[in-house]
Protein backbone atom coordinates (compact mmCIF):
# COMPACT_ATOMS: atom_id res chain seq x y z
CA UNK A 1 0.00 0.00 0.00
CA UNK A 2 1.34 3.25 -0.78
CA UNK A 3 2.44 5.77 1.61
CA UNK A 4 -0.21 8.28 1.29
CA UNK A 5 -2.83 5.79 1.45
CA UNK A 6 -1.48 4.25 4.90
CA UNK A 7 -1.03 7.39 6.43
CA UNK A 8 -4.61 9.00 5.19
CA UNK A 9 -6.08 5.56 6.57
CA UNK A 10 -4.49 5.77 10.22
CA UNK A 11 -5.81 9.55 10.60
CA UNK A 12 -9.18 7.97 9.97
CA UNK A 13 -9.06 5.49 12.66
CA UNK A 14 -7.64 8.68 14.58
CA UNK A 15 -10.38 10.77 13.68
CA UNK A 16 -12.74 8.12 13.88
CA UNK A 17 -11.81 7.23 17.25
CA UNK A 18 -12.00 10.78 18.69
CA UNK A 19 -15.20 11.24 17.72
CA UNK A 20 -16.98 8.44 19.38
CA UNK A 21 -14.68 9.34 22.56
CA UNK A 22 -15.44 13.03 22.63
CA UNK A 23 -19.49 12.76 21.89
CA UNK A 24 -21.52 14.17 18.76
CA UNK A 25 -20.64 17.92 19.02
CA UNK A 26 -16.99 16.71 17.91
CA UNK A 27 -15.77 17.13 14.09
CA UNK A 28 -13.18 15.19 12.62
CA UNK A 29 -12.25 15.51 8.91
CA UNK A 30 -9.72 14.11 6.86
CA UNK A 31 -9.09 15.43 3.46
CA UNK A 32 -6.95 14.22 0.76
CA UNK A 33 -4.67 16.48 -0.89
CA UNK A 34 -3.05 16.24 -4.40
CA UNK A 35 0.95 17.47 -3.19
CA UNK A 36 1.32 18.96 -6.39
CA UNK A 37 -1.50 21.55 -7.16
CA UNK A 38 -2.65 22.17 -2.78
CA UNK A 39 -6.61 20.59 -4.20
CA UNK A 40 -8.27 17.41 -2.01
CA UNK A 41 -11.34 16.24 -1.10
CA UNK A 42 -13.22 14.80 1.66
CA UNK A 43 -11.72 11.51 2.99
CA UNK A 44 -13.57 11.04 5.77
CA UNK A 45 -15.91 12.51 8.07
CA UNK A 46 -17.03 12.24 11.80
CA UNK A 47 -19.64 13.74 13.89
CA UNK A 48 -23.16 14.87 13.93
CA UNK A 49 -22.78 18.60 13.18
CA UNK A 50 -19.56 18.17 10.47
CA UNK A 51 -21.68 18.56 7.53
CA UNK A 52 -19.11 16.78 5.34
CA UNK A 53 -19.78 13.61 3.36
CA UNK A 54 -16.81 11.70 1.63
CA UNK A 55 -15.62 12.90 -1.63
CA UNK A 56 -16.88 16.50 -1.36
CA UNK A 57 -13.72 18.71 -2.60
CA UNK A 58 -11.51 20.53 0.07
CA UNK A 59 -13.06 23.81 1.16
CA UNK A 60 -11.80 27.16 0.31
CA UNK A 61 -10.53 27.67 3.51
CA UNK A 62 -8.51 24.16 2.94
CA UNK A 63 -7.22 25.54 -0.09
CA UNK A 64 -5.93 28.62 2.34
CA UNK A 65 -4.42 26.33 5.16
CA UNK A 66 -2.53 24.83 2.47
CA UNK A 67 -1.08 27.94 1.08
CA UNK A 68 -0.29 29.36 4.54
CA UNK A 69 1.62 25.66 5.56
CA UNK A 70 3.19 26.24 2.44
CA UNK A 71 4.57 29.63 2.67
CA UNK A 72 5.29 30.60 6.10
CA UNK A 73 9.08 30.60 7.00
CA UNK A 74 8.20 29.84 10.92
CA UNK A 75 10.05 26.55 12.00
CA UNK A 76 8.04 23.87 13.58
CA UNK A 77 4.62 24.39 12.39
CA UNK A 78 2.74 22.09 14.12
CA UNK A 79 -0.85 22.92 12.99
CA UNK A 80 -3.37 26.23 12.04
CA UNK A 81 -5.55 26.91 14.52
CA UNK A 82 -9.06 29.62 14.56
CA UNK A 83 -11.98 29.75 16.09
CA UNK A 84 -15.91 31.11 14.34
CA UNK A 85 -19.08 31.16 15.78
CA UNK A 86 -21.39 28.44 14.42
CA UNK A 87 -25.20 27.75 14.12
CA UNK A 88 -23.92 25.68 16.94
CA UNK A 89 -22.04 28.05 18.92
CA UNK A 90 -18.56 29.06 19.36
CA UNK A 91 -15.79 26.88 18.06
CA UNK A 92 -12.33 26.23 17.82
CA UNK A 93 -10.80 24.63 14.64
CA UNK A 94 -7.59 22.98 14.28
CA UNK A 95 -5.92 21.70 10.98
CA UNK A 96 -2.63 19.36 10.64
CA UNK A 97 -0.85 19.04 8.01
CA UNK A 98 -0.43 15.32 7.42
CA UNK A 99 2.88 14.92 5.26
CA UNK A 100 4.91 11.92 3.66
CA UNK A 101 8.41 10.90 4.27
CA UNK A 102 9.43 13.71 1.92
CA UNK A 103 7.93 16.35 4.01
CA UNK A 104 5.09 16.78 1.20
CA UNK A 105 1.71 17.98 2.68
CA UNK A 106 -0.70 15.26 0.77
CA UNK A 107 -3.68 15.54 3.84
CA UNK A 108 -4.86 17.76 6.26
CA UNK A 109 -7.02 16.74 9.52
CA UNK A 110 -9.35 18.80 11.36
CA UNK A 111 -10.61 19.03 14.22
CA UNK A 112 -13.78 21.04 15.35
CA UNK A 113 -14.67 21.20 18.90
CA UNK A 114 -16.47 23.81 21.55
CA UNK A 115 -13.77 26.00 23.15
CA UNK A 116 -14.17 24.27 26.71
CA UNK A 117 -13.19 21.43 25.56
CA UNK A 118 -10.58 22.48 22.90
CA UNK A 119 -7.28 22.48 24.81
CA UNK A 120 -7.60 19.65 25.81
CA UNK A 121 -8.43 17.60 22.97
CA UNK A 122 -5.21 19.74 21.30
CA UNK A 123 -2.74 18.90 23.68
CA UNK A 124 -3.61 14.91 23.32
CA UNK A 125 -3.36 15.62 19.73
CA UNK A 126 0.08 17.18 19.76
CA UNK A 127 1.68 14.28 22.24
CA UNK A 128 -0.04 11.85 19.74
CA UNK A 129 1.30 13.27 16.44
CA UNK A 130 4.74 13.06 18.37
CA UNK A 131 5.22 17.50 18.97
CA UNK A 132 6.72 19.24 21.78
CA UNK A 133 4.45 21.52 22.94
CA UNK A 134 7.08 23.34 24.72
CA UNK A 135 9.65 23.25 21.88
CA UNK A 136 7.60 23.23 18.63
CA UNK A 137 4.80 25.39 19.88
CA UNK A 138 4.75 27.62 16.92
CA UNK A 139 1.96 27.66 15.06
CA UNK A 140 0.79 30.06 12.56
CA UNK A 141 -2.09 32.78 13.06
CA UNK A 142 -5.45 32.17 11.06
CA UNK A 143 -5.82 32.92 7.12
CA UNK A 144 -6.08 36.44 6.77
CA UNK A 145 -3.61 37.48 9.76
CA UNK A 146 -0.40 36.07 8.06
CA UNK A 147 1.36 35.57 5.14
CA UNK A 148 -0.87 38.42 3.21
CA UNK A 149 2.01 38.86 0.65
CA UNK A 150 2.12 35.29 -0.83
CA UNK A 151 0.10 35.78 -4.00
CA UNK A 152 -3.73 37.34 -3.91
CA UNK A 153 -4.39 38.44 -0.20
CA UNK A 154 -6.50 35.84 2.22
CA UNK A 155 -9.10 38.87 2.64
CA UNK A 156 -9.21 39.48 -0.89
CA UNK A 157 -9.80 36.07 -1.28
CA UNK A 158 -12.99 35.50 1.22
CA UNK A 159 -14.02 37.97 -0.28
CA UNK A 160 -14.25 37.42 -3.99
CA UNK A 161 -15.75 33.90 -2.62
CA UNK A 162 -18.63 35.33 -0.89
CA UNK A 163 -19.48 37.77 -3.72
CA UNK A 164 -19.34 34.35 -5.88
CA UNK A 165 -21.65 32.56 -3.39
CA UNK A 166 -23.78 35.48 -3.37
CA UNK A 167 -24.01 36.14 -7.06
CA UNK A 168 -24.40 32.64 -8.25
CA UNK A 169 -27.49 32.56 -6.16
CA UNK A 170 -29.05 34.70 -8.85
CA UNK A 171 -31.28 37.00 -7.33
CA UNK A 172 -30.20 40.77 -6.92
CA UNK A 173 -29.03 41.89 -3.36
CA UNK A 174 -31.82 44.64 -2.53
CA UNK A 175 -34.99 41.56 -4.05
CA UNK A 176 -33.73 39.06 -1.08
CA UNK A 177 -35.79 37.61 1.76
CA UNK A 178 -34.34 36.46 4.67
CA UNK A 179 -34.82 33.04 3.97
CA UNK A 180 -32.50 33.47 0.75
CA UNK A 181 -29.79 35.29 2.81
CA UNK A 182 -30.32 32.48 5.03
CA UNK A 183 -29.72 30.20 2.14
CA UNK A 184 -26.39 31.55 1.51
CA UNK A 185 -25.25 31.93 5.10
CA UNK A 186 -25.14 28.31 5.40
CA UNK A 187 -23.53 27.50 1.91
CA UNK A 188 -20.81 30.19 3.25
CA UNK A 189 -20.75 27.79 6.34
CA UNK A 190 -20.36 24.58 4.37
CA UNK A 191 -17.28 26.69 2.81
CA UNK A 192 -15.60 27.26 5.93
CA UNK A 193 -15.64 30.96 4.86
CA UNK A 194 -16.54 32.45 8.60
CA UNK A 195 -13.11 30.77 9.89
CA UNK A 196 -11.75 33.85 7.91
CA UNK A 197 -10.86 36.88 9.55
CA UNK A 198 -13.99 39.80 9.47
CA UNK A 199 -15.58 37.60 6.92
CA UNK A 200 -18.75 37.67 9.07
CA UNK A 201 -18.65 41.89 8.85
CA UNK A 202 -17.88 41.30 4.99
CA UNK A 203 -20.98 39.23 4.57
CA UNK A 204 -22.88 41.20 6.28
CA UNK A 205 -21.70 44.38 3.65
CA UNK A 206 -22.52 42.46 0.94
CA UNK A 207 -26.05 41.18 1.89
CA UNK A 208 -27.21 44.44 3.47
CA UNK A 209 -27.93 43.32 6.86
CA UNK A 210 -26.27 43.77 9.93
CA UNK A 211 -23.07 41.48 11.41
CA UNK A 212 -25.77 40.46 14.55
CA UNK A 213 -28.44 39.45 11.47
CA UNK A 214 -26.00 37.20 10.06
CA UNK A 215 -24.98 35.49 13.33
CA UNK A 216 -29.31 34.97 13.85
CA UNK A 217 -29.24 33.69 10.46
CA UNK A 218 -26.57 31.49 11.05
CA UNK A 219 -28.32 30.06 14.64
CA UNK A 220 -31.47 29.10 11.92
Amino acid sequence: MEEKKVLLESYKQLASFLSESMGPQFNTVVYQVDSENGTGNVYAAYGKTADREVGEPLTPFGEVIIRSLRTTNAPGITHVDTEASTGYGRVRLSMFPIKDSSNRIVGLFAIEVGIELHCQVQEALIQYLGYDSAEQGARPKAPGVMNEGAGVPFSEYMQQRIREEIASFGVPVEMMTNEERSQIIHRLEQLEVFYMKDSVKTTAELLGISVPTVYRLMKR
